[in-house]
């Protein structure tokens, strides 16, 4: 008799030892049902290896991730405007781990600087955040990143931007591609 077990939400009906039915087709079937359960979900990982600028002027500023590394859209499918607007779309519901680094090269006369990710245009977590007022940050301040989680729907979609608060200078983005770098992935 065979035995039904549910793997990662799949039913997947394993012959039991013993049962007369060919072996051959009942586990190809199974071995696909499994395949289809554990297949990597939609990802996408992109860096920057030409830097951006980021001005107080200008607000808010959605972070460019112009360098394809992964993209399992057909092709590039999961994100738009890489080199001037990095957006990634989620295809499916589900749980998105969000990873992004960001290598500041030139911070100068801002008294605050925030990196965040958004979902739909809102904030949904801050990668980093100097705090109000004092003396500001320095040249050549590193940020290593984070990584989340984040629930999504189809169709919802996920940014990160950085924005420079109070004075007049420019911060740089650095131009080192693997610490400029933003990773999505469904989680299974």
């Amino acid at each position: 008799m065979a035995s039904p077990v549910t793997i990662l939400g799949v039913q997947i009906t394993l012959p039991d030892q013993g049962d007369t039915f060919a072996w051959g087709a009942a586990l190809r079937t199974a071995l696909t049902q499994l395949a289809a359960a554990v297949q990597q979900g939609p990802a996408a990982v992109y860096q920057n290896s030409a830097g951006q600028t980021i001005t107080t002027a200008g607000g808010p500023t959605r972070l460019n991730f112009p360098t394809l590394i992964e993209d399992t859209g057909s092709p590039n499918a999961l994100v738009v405007n890489p080199s001037t607007a990095w957006l990634f779309t989620c295809p499916v519901a589900g749980d998105y781990v969000v990873s992004c680094s960001i290598n500041l090269q030139t911070i100068t006369g801002v008294t605050r600087f925030v990196i965040a990710v958004q979902k739909n245009n809102a904030e949904t977590w801050r990668l980093f955040d100097n705090g109000t007022g004092g003396a500001g940050l320095g040249v050549n301040e590193q940020i290593a990143g984070s990584s989340g989680v984040i629930p999504c729907a189809a169709d919802d979609t996920l940014d990160v931007y950085a924005q420079c608060v109070g004075g007049t200078s420019v911060t740089t983005i650095s131009g080192s591609g693997f610490l400029n770098s933003i990773s999505v992935k469904k989680v299974l």
